[in-house]
């Protein structure tokens, strides 16, 4: 479908840009297509996939950029190190539930979930590539009997040409956990004709799938949809597997996650304004990067987060900063908690943050979210003047990443300077922060 680079955003994250090849510029099916990628991308929303930044679907070249994250894909690393363990296949079931919850609230259904489309990131899974994704909404994009999909993981009504459903996705799910756990799909290979007919007809080979997980991935791969269990179903079932550190891949894989490297090159031209961000990318070559494919997932639009826990804000005040003569101290807060969803006011009670939108929020998408949000760059003192110096804002920005940084955050009466100092995931997922606020 088209080429994936690395590229560096003006703040200097890391992107991977994707850009369709030549041969289908002209191609007004395809354009079609990529351009309801991105009106898809802009409606699901989950951490367990990748957030777009910027994309144009009208250029010469129609590419689309989102948040670079290392880690290899399902396929490449099993090639490379051999089958998940049970506790990893369990993990990987339940983030990529997680993710189809989200698509199939608002009516998105991926229609190719494979092991080139998942990838294994140090924290968790992350579904990508939504690259043949269709709203259950809209006018179908292809002519009827045309499959879309990749057959050994298709499900019995795709294969028959009939309409992709959100069960479809749960099927391609099963065949997901199968896969990882074996190495082999549970239908096998050959000729696509020979797997079709084994699809809709033979019963799946999970024999070789863990004992404890042989009987979900089993109903997963149910030839009727209505007997399928739900992504929330799913959740439920394995929440227990839910990962709750960075120790969820085996370390042989651990090991080998990517690092940025790669020269600048020029990035593709554009013909319109740019739709989600004002982004200038610099493209590099993702020469033998993990990267296969760019995600098609959200950068706009919300969702409900699943935890449902109240937040428990424990503070003390920590060492007072001096003041300086252009900004009055507001106050010095440590340790504040801040649950998945919830949001904190500046100048209000910053020790005891709230459910919905604030001055600064702990994102869904595991981003720190503001109107106004900014890095400090390395080596630069963390104070007044350098945050009310620093102009280059963004609207989210990943606690991860930013456990390396000193965060910004200014809105119309405030400035404050933010130190995420963890991650917790359980019992109640939510970040650790230190918070300095000075009037403007």
């Amino acid at each position: 479908m088209g080429q994936v680079y690395l590229a560096t955003s003006p703040s200097g994250d890391h992107v991977a840009v994707k850009v369709i090849r030549s041969e289908y510029v002209n191609d007004e099916e395809f354009r079609r297509r990529f351009a309801h990628e991105v009106d898809a991308a802009g409606r699901v929303h989950s951490p367990y996939t990748v957030p777009v930044v910027d994309a144009d679907p009208d250029a010469e070249r129609p590419w689309l950029a989102t948040r670079y994250v290392p880690g290899p894909s399902l396929d490449r690393a099993l090639a490379e190190h051999g089958p998940l363990p049970a506790a990893g296949v369990a993990t990987l079931m339940y983030g990529v539930a997680e993710a189809l919850h989200a698509m199939h609230a608002v009516q998105v259904i991926h229609r190719d979930l494979k092991p080139a489309n998942v990838l294994l990131c140090a924290d968790r899974p992350r579904v990508i590539d939504f690259g043949i994704a269709k709203a259950v909404d809209t006018t179908p994009l292809t002519s009827t009997g045309v499959r879309l999909g990749t057959p050994r993981f298709m499900a019995p009504e795709q294969a028959e040409g009939r309409p992709a459903l959100p069960a479809s996705d749960v099927f391609a799910l099963g065949g997901l956990a199968c896969y990882a756990a074996t190495g082999h799909a549970p239908f096998g290979d050959g000729q696509e004709a020979a797997i079709l007919y084994r699809v809709v007809h033979d019963e799946p080979a999970i024999e070789g799938c863990p004992p404890e997980l042989r009987e979900v991935i089993a109903r997963c791969l149910a030839k009727d949809p209505a007997l399928r269990p739900t992504p929330l179903d799913l959740m439920g079932e394995l929440r227990a597997h839910a990962p709750g550190d960075r120790s969820w891949l085996p370390p042989e894989i651990a090991r080998s996650l990517p690092t940025y490297t790669g020269p600048a090159t020029t990035p593709p031209p554009s013909r319109s304004p740019r739709r989600f961000g004002p982004w200038s990318l610099a493209a590099a070559a993702l020469a033998g990067a993990a990267v296969t494919a760019a995600a098609l997932v959200p950068f706009v639009g919300r969702r409900e987060a699943v935890q449902a826990q109240s937040p428990t804000a424990s503070t003390t005040h920590g060492p007072t900063p001096a003041p300086t003569s252009t900004g009055r101290l507001l106050g010095t807060y440590r340790d504040i908690d801040v649950t998945f969803g919830y949001s904190l006011d500046l100048t209000g009670d910053p020790r005891h943050p709230k459910r919905g939108a604030g001055d600064l929020r702990y994102a869904e998408t595991e981003d720190l979210e503001a109107a106004k949000l900014s890095l400090l760059d390395p080596g630069k003192p963390g104070d007044y003047r350098s945050c009310l110096d620093n102009t280059r804002y963004l609207p989210l920005y990943d606690v991860q990443e930013a456990r390396k940084r000193l965060v910004c955050v200014r809105t119309d009466t405030a400035i404050a300077l933010v130190k995420v100092t963890d991650v917790v995931y359980k019992p109640a997922h939510h970040i650790r922060l230190d918070l300095t606020v000075w009037s403007l």
